[in-house]
């Protein structure tokens, strides 16, 4: 195998363990837990409020209007996996702010949206490899 290939293989090794682990989620919501909400207080150590997911983490915000009261309403859970970003969708019979992301525990971020670490861990590795192949 010349240095070419092996440099190929050794970055579709590395981008391929991102998409084949397990990720670590967050799973809440507000109707049982006031602690899911926009104030997020659980730790990663509460077991009962985290689950090892093949997918996505996601956190779902909207607001539900019973009568005259209106209330926030935040659910985080995992999905399929999909890619990292935030969007407008109707679920659940109301109006509500989801965002996909796809690091360990990147759903109880205030932040609505993280890039993974692997990626960017990777990035100085392919800029490297590309000097390499390209530029000698």
């Amino acid at each position: 195998m010349n240095k070419h290939n092996f440099i190929v293989a050794i970055l579709l090794l590395l981008i391929s363990l991102e998409f084949c682990q397990a990720t670590w989620c967050f799973i809440c919501h507000t109707d049982t837990d006031s602690g899911c909400g926009d104030k997020f207080s659980i730790s990663t150590s509460d077991s009962e409020k985290r689950k090892e997911c093949q997918g996505s983490c996601l956190k779902r915000r909207g607001k539900r209007k019973r009568g005259s009261v209106s209330r926030t309403e935040v659910q985080r859970s995992c999905r399929a996996y999909g890619s990292e970003g935030c969007y407008t969708e109707h679920f659940n019979d109301i109006e509500q702010y989801t965002c996909l992301c796809n690091s360990d525990f990147c759903n109880g971020s205030p932040h609505q949206f993280q890039q993974s670490f692997t990626v960017i861990a990777l990035l100085p590795l392919a800029v490297t490899a590309v000097k390499y192949l390209f530029l000698r």
